[in-house]
């Protein structure tokens, strides 16, 4: 749920919403000019992704 009462949390949320299988409940507070990007938000979600898997961010090499 995206409104004011999780304001600390807002980036994540946003960055959680769109993402397949995934529903988002918006009050008017998220209708201010936030960008959802269907299927998440890449830059945010990766790094939690690299931790799920042991990998730290800072450790990880980009692939050509």
């Amino acid at each position: 749920v995206l409104n004011a009462k999780y304001h600390e949390k807002e980036a994540e949320i946003i960055a959680q919403a769109g993402r397949l299988k995934t529903v988002t409940i918006a009050t008017n507070m998220a209708g201010r000019g936030t960008d959802i990007i269907l299927g998440g938000n890449p830059n945010f979600l990766a790094p939690s992704l690299l931790v799920a898997k042991g990998i730290k961010p800072d450790e990880a090499q980009e692939s050509d």
